[in-house]
């Protein structure tokens, strides 16, 4: 009996002795484990701000990613595609063919040299154009694509930008209205007068022709415009 108490005390002993070793790994893996929930937490806040801080920056600048997979048809586009087109993504399924329907007549086929060229020849490309939004307005957008190749040289991937410049071409073309047209009067000014004198000149020179210019005088104009001021 001494001995089996003895050996009873023996076994409790290690048997003590296990469970403390087995709840201090326990606990030695529980803060490990908790280490890494909170570097993972950090690391997803991290990558939502990252996230918010792109989507942000897609608005303000206006401009939308996409992701196309040629062989399968599955197009994905950031949600400031949606906006600049006017779409709703819970009522629609992007698509090439419905990016297409957003995209003037008149550059339809324009888009479609562009991407063949970069399925087939392995170019990029970067177009504007005019599109139709969902309220039937009309804009200018900026493309830019490239395709992802496997091994064997098939084109598995095209990703791109999409950009909204209609502001943009706006501002250019007052800016290029303000270069060449005179803001009093609403006619071509001097600078515009030299450029067109200059095309004029080398193209009489190829056709060998007779250039003829006439310059057009109004009396007693000074009096008027010192009278009546410049608006009249």
């Amino acid at each position: 009996r001494a001995a089996d108490e003895i050996g009873k005390l023996l076994i409790d002993k290690e048997l003590k002795e296990v469970q403390q070793e087995l709840e201090v790994r326990i606990e030695e893996r529980t803060k490990e484990l908790s280490l890494k929930v909170a570097e993972l937490n950090r690391t997803r806040e991290a990558l939502q701000k990252s996230e918010e801080r792109l989507l942000m920056a897609q608005e303000v600048g206006r401009v939308g990613t996409w992701d196309w997979n040629p062989n399968t048809g599955e197009l994905i586009w950031s949600d400031e595609i949606y906006r600049i087109l006017g779409l709703s993504p819970d009522k629609v399924t992007p698509t090439y063919e419905l990016f297409l329907d957003t995209v003037h007549p008149g550059d339809r086929e324009l888009i479609n040299s562009a991407v063949t060229a970069a399925l087939h020849e392995k170019q990029q490309y970067r177009l504007d154009f005019r599109i139709v939004k969902a309220d039937r307005t009309e804009g200018i957008a900026h493309a830019q694509g490239e395709v992802r190749f496997d091994k064997d040289g098939r084109p598995v991937r095209m990703i791109g930008v999409f950009q909204d410049i209609t502001e943009r071409k706006q501002i250019e073309d007052k800016l290029r209205e303000l270069t060449y047209i005179d803001e009093l009067t609403g006619i071509a000014n001097r600078r515009s007068y030299e450029k067109g004198i200059a095309n004029e000149w080398n193209r009489a020179r190829r056709m060998k022709a007779p250039l003829s210019v006439i310059m057009l005088d109004i009396d007693y104009f000074k009096p008027f415009n010192d009278t009546y001021g410049h608006s009249a």
